[in-house]
């Protein structure tokens, strides 16, 4: 598909511009968007705070729907950059794709496994039924952890279906269609306000752990590197006035997420207090990156483990840092 085509396209399903009022001559970078989370927070707070805008950059957000049309959007240029997990990173490379991770996103595993109000423990869970991204996604492979660390076995003590959103799987379990399912933060307080139960936070299973970050089509970085830099500098000063603004960083979560005040308080706490989630300096978790690969070809989603340097380029980040 043309990137003409595709933009036309994600606007016609109620594609949305970030920027309002871009500076006169601004670059134009295109956003992939899957749907608010906190996973896209820092780019939120860049733009409020117009950190975009002083660096000559107006973004405009298009919207992707799912992670294979994430990572293809970025793959053809129909996108710019996009905000996924590293384990979809690693897979689409697994299959040629031009992809890399360019800027990183939360360093830490963010998700909440939550369930119904009638399930107390893990023991609850057996013969139960979990809804998860993809049953070899990091969701898939995060209940497979979990689920050992507590005596469960994936496969014959729990019933797994695939649901690719946090939304749809947050409708699944209020609906009393499934038992638990994985959401990022703050929708797992959020379905905690409603009397669900957040049974564990992966941050505590999955360590260490790169989960998300900014990718970037390799072949357009070779032509647009001052634009990745500049889009890199102004996600510095985004996690750093976050860290020093929590007020105004729930804030505009809240905004963009169109959720309550007191379930992205609670998703500020786990990622800038309890697990420093997003680095000042934007350095990848590289420790992270091989613990991703790992657990991958451990359920067969690759058959090799890639060198750092070939999921990720650091020196963006380097040089917005310097």
């Amino acid at each position: 598909m043309k990137r003409s085509d595709f933009v036309a396209a994600a606007a016609g399903a109620g594609a949305m511009m970030l920027a309002r009022s871009p500076a006169r001559a601004a670059t134009e970078i295109v956003f992939g968007s899957l749907s608010p989370s906190t996973s896209e927070w820092m780019l939120y707070v860049a733009e409020q705070k117009g950190f975009f805008t002083e660096q000559g950059l107006h973004i405009t957000t298009i919207s992707v729907g799912n992670v294979q049309n994430s990572i293809n959007s970025v793959a053809t240029k129909a996108a710019d950059f996009v905000s996924i997990g590293s384990d979809s990173v690693m897979a689409a490379q697994a299959h040629d794709l031009p992809v890399k991770l360019v800027i990183p996103g939360y360093n830490t595993m963010p998700y909440g496994l939550v369930v119904g109000p009638n399930i107390k423990t893990w023991a609850d869970l057996r013969g139960k039924t979990v809804a998860v991204g993809a049953k070899t996604d990091v969701t898939g492979i995060l209940l497979r952890i979990m689920a050992k660390a507590n005596n469960l076995d994936p496969d014959k003590d729990l019933s797994t279906i695939v649901s690719g959103s946090t939304s749809a799987r947050f409708l699944a379990l209020q609906s009393g269609n499934v038992d638990a399912v994985f959401l990022n933060p703050p929708f797992d307080f959020y379905a905690e306000s409603k009397g669900m139960r957040i049974l564990a936070q992966a941050s505590d299973y999955a360590k260490p752990w790169q989960f998300t970050g900014y990718v970037m089509n390799t072949d357009w970085l070779l032509t647009h590197r001052k634009e990745a830099v500049a889009l890199a500098r102004a996600f510095r000063k985004a996690v750093d006035f976050s860290y020093k603004n929590p007020a105004g960083a729930i804030d505009i979560l809240a905004t963009a997420s169109q959720n309550d005040q007191a379930s992205c308080k609670k998703a500020y706490d786990l990622a800038f207090v309890k697990t420093k989630s997003f680095d000042r300096n934007l350095k990848f978790d590289e420790a992270g990156i091989r613990a991703v690969a790992q657990a991958m070809l451990g359920v067969g989603t690759i058959t090799t483990i890639p060198k750092v340097s070939d999921v990720i380029d650091a020196s963006i980040g380097q040089e917005a840092a310097r």
